[in-house]
């Protein structure tokens, strides 16, 4: 029964995991729309503003027995950094680098998430490597990469490309640090909800500020259209409240390896949508590199099942031993106390260990049971 129990739960991950990816992929097509019309750094901070409330009462609906300077106390500076690295450094850079370079670089970028992660999580000794997950993260990279054409990509023509590269890296690593760091705060304090709203509450904070430099921006809000309108709301309420509270709560019930190798789907999921909304074209290689992609999915979530399965880790990182059976021969000792008075008659057995009451003299043997 346990074993059925476990397994519902790795579904209800996975499946969380893939409506996370639906909301970011329509986060891009949506962003797409928006950005066209009004400042991208404004963009990100009406976001922001939007989906910030709706965390905050998302936490006190379901973990109201936890107040948020409970979780601040001893923690305030990770979560700080947590805040910069996952909302601030995460989305300006995302932004920017799509102005300084194109969406196709965006995109190309975004599957070295997972490579940043495992191989932190590595090298840092939060997980342990497994040959065969890092072979299954690699194909759906591939994967990735064939859907998001990487022929395309455009390494340095320009200064400003130059410049929106290395945004991008810092948009894929301040992410992948946000999904490594913030495990250890949900193992010690199990409150997903409560944390995201501390973060966004912060890193919505910098932005605003940041978007202080483009007030240009916010007069040209009045002329927004509807479509603009629309992508706000979907921006804020289903990419961001929908997308990072949910993405949060799995990342409490697993591994930031798993929760990362899903964002290898995202291109497959943009082609979906932008195929439904946009009418763009979906190829022959995009159902190709979907299939790849899928494949080295599912390799990683088989070899998260038997992860799982295994016995927990113990406080010092080892895996714990259990359910091994003990040695037959040493289990067949047994201490025994014999005193040392000359016995009367030789005794087929060994006699009872004296009272506590005796005075004479005993010692110990080990015997055999039988």
């Amino acid at each position: 029964m346990k074993q059925d129990k476990r397994e519902v739960s790795l579904v209800l991950v996975n499946l969380a995991l893939l409506l996370v990816q639906f909301a970011f992929a329509g986060l891009a097509v949506f962003a797409r729309v928006g950005t066209g019309t009004m400042q991208p750094v404004t963009f990100a901070t009406l976001r922001a503003a939007l989906a910030t409330p709706f965390i905050w009462l998302l936490s006190r609906f379901v973990e109201s027995e936890v107040s948020i300077s409970q979780l601040l106390d001893g923690a305030y500076l990770k979560i700080i950094m947590l805040s910069i690295l996952g909302i601030t450094v995460n989305q300006l850079c995302w932004i920017h680098g799509v102005k300084f370079t194109s969406a196709v670089n965006a995109g190309i970028y975004q599957p070295l998430i997972p490579i940043y992660t495992s191989l932190i999580c590595i090298l840092t000794r939060k997980e342990k490597f497994n040959l065969l997950k890092f072979v299954g993260i690699c194909v759906s990279i591939a994967g990735a990469l064939v859907v998001l054409r990487v022929e395309n990509l455009d390494l340095g023509s320009s200064f400003e490309t130059t410049m929106g590269n290395l945004l991008l890296l810092g948009n894929t690593l301040g992410y992948s640090l946000y999904l490594i760091y913030q495990k250890p705060l949900l193992q010690a304090n199990p409150y997903p909800f409560t944390y995201t709203f501390i973060c966004f509450f912060f890193g919505g904070f910098f932005i605003f500020f940041f978007s202080l430099f483009y007030l240009e921006g916010y007069q040209d809000l009045p002329n927004a259209g509807v479509m603009s309108v629309v992508s706000v709301l979907y921006s804020g309420l289903v990419g961001t409240f929908f997308g990072h509270s949910v993405n949060i709560w799995a990342l409490k019930h697993t591994n930031s390896s798993l929760v990362a190798i899903y964002i290898c789907l995202q291109p497959a999921l943009i082609s979906l949508l932008s195929y439904i909304f946009l009418d763009e074209v979906i190829t022959i290689r995009d159902l190709i590199g979907v299939i790849i992609i899928i494949i080295g999915l599912l390799i990683v979530i088989r070899v998260n099942f038997v992860e799982s399965s295994s016995p927990p880790p113990s406080k010092d990182g080892y895996e714990a031993i259990s359910d091994t059976p003990p040695n037959p021969l040493l289990q067949s000792i047994e201490l025994r106390e014999i005193p040392l008075s000359s016995p009367s008659s030789p005794s087929s057995s060994p006699p009872p260990p004296p009272s506590s009451s005796s005075s004479s003299t005993t010692t110990t043997y080990l015997t055999l049971s039988k």
